[in-house]
């Protein structure tokens, strides 16, 4: 999947591409899109573009707090919802992808929805900007991040610019602790299949590893029975 924005004019568009297999050899990337999915005359840009149902389906967040799902064969949108008031920024799957969890940087919080209904099903409300969120695959937990806009950076110092990661718990809603690092928005979050770990990267330009620990590991799983 390849998401294009509105600059130049251009029409916001998702672009549907077939992979090379491993027999073919003679692949070229600069192959036509075998589809193409937009909303006529809207002018939105598109956050984010995930598969869903065994790639039957597309789900995509736009910019004005719309999540839509498409028919990938029919090519069509089949369902819409607003999940926020003000700009969707990003998105992610479950490990399960029975859940997606939403960044809205407009209303300062991340949600979650189910993957069937696009229903939102929690809140988690944050006092900044939220860029990034991820759902751990080990707990029931969600990770996210953002802080202030990069042009202020330089006013504050990183602990008034909120640039930590956050974790949350899934289903209570209620904010556990947070890890520091970054001097800058953080922008992405994605956590390790084994949930052990997760990295981040930031508008300073760094990407940061992070380790969980055994007294953290121990302790949700403790939360988690």
């Amino acid at each position: 999947l390849a998401a294009q924005d509105s600059q130049y004019g251009s029409q916001p568009t998702v672009f549907i591409y077939r992979l090379a297999d491993e027999k073919d050899r003679k692949f070229d990337p600069i192959t036509k899109p075998l589809g193409e999915l937009f909303v006529k005359g809207d002018r939105n840009n598109i956050m984010t573009a995930l598969w869903s149902d065994l790639n039957k389906c597309i789900i995509t967040a736009h910019e004005d707090g719309l999540v839509r799902k498409w028919d990938v064969e029919a090519q069509k949108e089949v369902e819409q919802v607003r999940v926020c008031d003000r700009k969707l920024q990003s998105m992610q799957l479950s490990k399960d992808n029975t859940m997606i969890v939403a960044a809205s940087k407009g209303d300062h919080c991340a949600k979650l929805l189910d993957t069937k209904s696009l229903e939102v099903m929690k809140t988690y409300k944050s006092n900044r900007p939220i860029n990034a969120a991820a759902i751990s695959p080990l707990f029931n937990q969600v990770l996210i991040g953002g802080g202030i806009e990069a042009r202020d950076v330089a006013l504050v110092s990183g602990r008034a610019g909120h640039f930590e990661v956050d974790f949350w718990h899934m289903c209570y809603q209620e904010y556990m602790g947070s890890v520091k690092g970054h001097f800058g928005p953080v922008n992405s979050i994605d956590i390790h299949p084994n949930g052990k770990s997760f990295v981040s990267g930031a508008e300073e330009g760094y990407i940061r590893l992070h380790h969980l620990d055994q007294v953290y590991l121990k302790s949700s799983k403790k939360m988690n029975l």
